[in-house]
């Protein structure tokens, strides 16, 4: 059985990882046959969204915290989780992606780089050509890591594919970014994992 590390940015699609996508992934995840382990940094969200509105909400809310939202409470810290106990990574989108997993993302001024602790994580994957997982906006990290990434080649992108670097072992479906029902999304999130755990039984 593989294991395969769930990175999370929060919860909610505007200020965390998308709850959707991240349902999907881990239900496809699980009717593969992987086990899933739950990670995220140990930090302060950028700031809280009122999903209602859309309004940006007072008060303060750990990383950690509300991605254990998602995880029914089963979460790591990245700075505890070895890399090493991951056969592979996979990360759903949301706005929390760039927000949470990177810094300087939509602060004028600023240069939008990856967490360190994130970095650590998928630097890993990719010297030991461990597969790397995004769904939607989840993509800012491939392009970030990964040098000439393949998702700033796509000119188009349908939902309910899979688009693959073979030699890289980087696999991104665009989710809700293309797609606006959970139909749609899911054969391509499907098709994802089902890429994902061939090459990490390479891998293990």
């Amino acid at each position: 059985m593989l294991d395969v590390a769930v990175l999370l940015a929060g919860c909610g699609l505007y200020d965390g990882s998308e709850p959707q996508e991240t349902v999907l992934l881990l239900l496809a995840l699980a009717r593969q046959g992987a086990r899933t382990i739950c990670v995220a940094p140990d930090a302060p969200q950028l700031h809280v969204v009122n999903h209602l509105d859309g309004n940006e909400a007072t008060g303060e809310r750990r990383i950690t915290e509300e991605a254990a939202r998602l995880s029914r409470g089963r979460i790591v810290s990245l700075a505890e989780f070895e890399p090493e106990a991951a056969d592979a990574v996979a990360i759903p989108g949301g706005y929390g992606v760039g927000k949470n997993l990177m810094t300087g993302f939509a602060v004028p001024g600023e240069v939008p780089a990856v967490r360190p602790d994130v970095a650590r994580l998928l630097g890993h994957c990719l010297e030991r050509r461990k597969p790397i997982a995004a769904i939607s906006l989840a993509k800012l990290l491939l392009e970030s890591v990964a040098a000439d990434s393949f998702t700033e080649r796509l000119r188009s992108e349908r939902a309910d594919e899979a688009y693959h670097d073979d030699d890289r072992r980087l696999v991104y479906t665009p989710g809700f970014l293309v797609g606006d029902r959970l139909d749609q999304i899911a054969p391509g999130i499907d098709r994802l994992v089902e890429r994902l755990l061939a090459w990490g039984a390479e891998v293990a």
